[in-house]
């Protein structure tokens, strides 16, 4: 089952509990499993990373969370934040901000349905995708695209399935969360492992690429077992 992680600011404990319930039910239902990081106040720092939505009342505690969603928007672009408010005042202020959506509390039941769907089908395409800020601008990239990645000491390169280079000055482990297509196979390399045509016990061997990939002693064992896994068998 795929894991789904969300945060959810909320100083009424009561609707935080019936907000969680129906974000539950509904991706259970799609067979997901729901994972919450829960605040009854605003954190001064939120960790973004894994995480797929951000639910936050827009009044905590007599304090808003209008910072708290520049800031997110600065460093993770691609995390939607959805507002869950009973004040009408912030509609306004809040679309600047690029929010995913906004419900009213007093229409919470009519309205989280229809941000509910919005975001599964959000969440599906990143789950096939990464994006993140780059420079000022947005960037995305396609899991299938990748080749492999070679992971430096604070920034790492990807070459795609198109003989095409990136070369990306963040931490791969800032940009990358683990998925099942991009494998681990030595501290300085990941590979798409759909494009794994064979390996060896020092090397992989993607399609279409002429360097062979070396795969470390540790990762070995890890790596020929995703390969049988997609491949059913090892050459």
């Amino acid at each position: 089952m795929r894991e789904l992680r969300f945060i959810c600011i909320e100083d009424d404990q009561l609707f935080m509990h019936k907000m969680i319930d129906s974000i539950k039910e509904y991706f259970q239902r799609e067979e997901f499993e729901v994972v919450f990081e829960t605040y009854q106040n605003i954190p001064k720092y939120l960790n973004l990373r894994g995480i797929h939505a951000c639910f936050f009342d827009i009044e905590i505690n007599d304090k808003n969370t209008i910072d708290l969603i520049k800031d997110i928007r600065d460093r993770e672009i691609g995390v939607p934040v959805i507002v869950v408010s009973q004040h009408k005042d912030y509609v306004f202020e809040t679309v600047h901000l690029q929010i995913f959506d906004y419900i009213r509390k007093s229409k919470f039941d009519e309205e989280i349905g229809h941000a509910l769907v919005r975001l599964q089908s959000k969440i599906h395409h990143t789950l096939t995708s990464v994006v993140f800020n780059y420079e000022g601008r947005i960037m995305e990239i396609q899991f299938s695209d990748i080749l492999y990645i070679h992971i430096k000491s604070h920034h790492f390169v990807i070459h795609d399935i198109y003989g095409m280079e990136k070369e990306i000055w963040k931490n791969y482990d800032d940009i990358f969360v683990k998925n099942s297509t991009l494998i681990k196979v030595h501290k300085s390399y990941v590979i798409n492992i759909h494009y794994c045509e064979r390996i060896n016990k020092n090397n992989a061997f993607l399609k279409g690429c002429d360097k062979a990939i070396p795969i470390s002693t540790r990762n070995y064992n890890y790596v020929t077992t995703k390969f049988a896994l997609k491949h059913s068998f090892i050459k």
